[in-house]
C-alpha cells in the first residue's frame, strides 16, 4: 500500500502539468504530445480536486494555490461547487462560534420563508436579517480544521448559500473570493 499523497505534492504535480499544457503552441494542439499533456493536466487537476485536506494548513495551501491558478478560476458553476467540496475535509464537526452563526442563518431563513408565505414582498426586515446572517457565515474566519469542515459541508448542503457563492458579488468583490479568504482565517476585505 502506498503512502497518501500530501497537498504540497499534488500542487507541485498540478503546477508542472499545467505549465506543460500552457506551453503547448497552437500548431501542436492536435499532436500526441499535446493530447498527452492535456490528459496529464486533467489527471493532476482531478487529483487535486479529489484530495481532502487533513489539516488546516493543508486547506490553506490548497485554497491559496487554487485561488491563484487560472485553471481553477475559469469555471462554470458546477466546477465552483466542486471547489467548495475540494476544500472541505472529510468529516464535519461543530465549531461553537461558527455553528452559532449557521444556526442564526437557519433561523433567519425560516423567518424570511414564513414572511414570504404570509404574503410579504421579500423586501422587509426578514430579508435584511437573512442577508446579514448569510454574510456572517460566508465571512466567518476559519481558525480550525473543524471550522473548515463545518463551513464547507454547510455550503454543500444548502442551496441558497451555495447559489450566493456561485453568483453574487459585493463591494468586497466576488462572494466566492470572500469565502476562500475566510477559509484562510481572514475576515473582511483584502
Amino acid at each position: 500500500m502506498s503512502a497518501p499523497i500530501d497537498t504540497c505534492t499534488l500542487i507541485a504535480q498540478h503546477r508542472i502539468a499545467f505549465k506543460a499544457w500552457c506551453d503547448t503552441s497552437d500548431e501542436e494542439w492536435d499532436t500526441p504530445a499535446a493530447l498527452a499533456a492535456g490528459d496529464l493536466m486533467d489527471a493532476a487537476h482531478d487529483a487535486l480536486f479529489n484530495h481532502r485536506p487533513a489539516t488546516l494548513q493543508e486547506t490553506r495551501e490548497k485554497a491559496i494555490y487554487m485561488a491563484s491558478c487560472r485553471s481553477f478560476l475559469e469555471w462554470d458553476s458546477i466546477e465552483k461547487i466542486k471547489l467548495i467540496e475540494a476544500l472541505t475535509p472529510a468529516e464535519p464537526s461543530a465549531s461553537t462560534k461558527l455553528q452559532a452563526a449557521i444556526d442564526a442563518f437557519l433561523e433567519a431563513k425560516r423567518a424570511y420563508d414564513a414572511a414570504i408565505e404570509g404574503g410579504g414582498d421579500g423586501e422587509g426586515p426578514e430579508w435584511d436579517v437573512y442577508e446579514a446572517t448569510e454574510h456572517a457565515v460566508i465571512s466567518y474566519p476559519c481558525q480550525t480544521i473543524e471550522d473548515v469542515r463545518l463551513k464547507g459541508q454547510f455550503f454543500l448542503d444548502k442551496a441558497g448559500p451555495n447559489d450566493t457563492l456561485r453568483n453574487c458579488f459585493s463591494s468586497e468583490g466576488p462572494t466566492l473570493d470572500r469565502f476562500l479568504r475566510s477559509l484562510l482565517g481572514e475576515g473582511g476585505a483584502k
